[in-house]
């Protein structure tokens, strides 16, 4: 039998006084996460605590062996109010069923579920398929109130009259798509100032499915369409769209209103960054080096960044 030496005893304690108050055993990230019992919750809710590994690389029997120890120390030593509701050596919860209790547990469920009225009560039961559960009888009582003359489409069938105008119907609309719709909407991409005659065309351009997806790319500023911002050009419109600068203020617009969205620009060129992320990985430097530059507002690699905020729409 090979025995695994991969199991820790770990404790937490308030970080301002040093104060253990809960000793756990465990192995990989054991110590950091799940939850402890109620009074471990309320320590750690009420003190800035951390943890730290005490005994590392112990095969568990040893493991919950010190862990008895600690446990036994600090309840001893009345400066410390220590949480543990066991003595510890006794796993995650400090608690195993004895053999005798599993088998009674066990005897238990076979016994109900060889009483017959139990067993034909519970396969009575199904899912239907709002995931509520009905008896066979409910379910023949609704069958029974929709079937035949009951049900709202009985005896319902078209006309060759009603047939022959739906596929008309069906005809004019596949002739008025796109370019012979003569209330196509023009759309015109922010990012590149390109303008198409309907949707139809920026569709097979961008490779998009479905033309819902532009749709609310237009009504919501806040919203992208293969990864571009658009808008719906009218003749009101047109003008202001057409110049690249109003489309930039428009573009930062978007961004500002767009949820966990931090536009970023680089001050001497007028260049924007999405996302702290995007610059983050264009400059390659870590978090805390974007948010000292951004903060103090110092030269990195010849530019200033800033970040863009309600202030900036002018």
């Amino acid at each position: 039998m090979i025995v695994e030496n991969n199991y820790f005893v770990y404790e937490y304690y308030i970080e301002n006084t040093q104060e253990v108050f809960y000793v756990g055993k465990g192995k990989g990230n054991r110590a950091v996460t799940g939850k402890r019992n109620q009074f471990c919750e309320d320590m750690k809710t009420t003190h800035d605590w951390s943890h730290r590994i005490i005994y590392d690389s112990l095969s568990e029997k040893d493991a919950f062996s010190k862990e008895k120890e600690l446990i036994k120390f600090y309840r001893d030593n009345s400066d410390f109010r220590i949480t543990n509701q066991t003595d510890g050596g006794d796993g995650v919860s400090g608690l195993h069923h004895s053999e005798a209790s599993k088998n009674n547990i066990s005897e238990k469920s076979i016994n109900r579920w060889n009483d017959e009225s139990y067993r034909s009560r519970q396969t009575q039961y199904r899912n239907d398929p709002n995931g509520a559960y009905q008896s066979k009888e409910f379910r023949l009582k609704l069958s029974e109130k929709t079937s035949g003359k009951n049900n709202g489409n009985f005896n319902n069938r078209w006309t060759k009259e009603q047939k022959n105008h739906l596929s008309m119907l069906r005809k004019q609309n596949e002739l008025s798509k796109g370019k012979n719709n003569p209330k196509a909407k023009k759309v015109m991409c922010i990012e590149t100032g390109e303008i198409f005659d309907y949707i139809g065309l920026a569709k097979e351009k961008y490779s998009v499915k479905h033309e819902a997806s532009f749709t609310v790319a237009i009504d919501c500023k806040t919203r992208t369409c293969a990864g571009l911002h658009w808008v719906s050009i009218k003749y009101e419109n047109l003008e202001f769209f057409s110049n690249e600068s109003n489309r930039e203020k428009y573009y930062i617009e978007c961004l500002i209103e767009t949820p966990n969205m931090i536009p970023i620009i680089r001050l001497e060129d007028g260049i924007i960054y999405e996302t702290k992320k995007q610059l983050r990985d264009i400059l390659s430097i870590g978090q805390k080096m974007l948010n000292k530059i951004l903060k103090t507002g110092e030269e990195y690699m010849g530019y200033h960044y800033s970040i863009i905020d309600k202030n900036s729409r002018t």
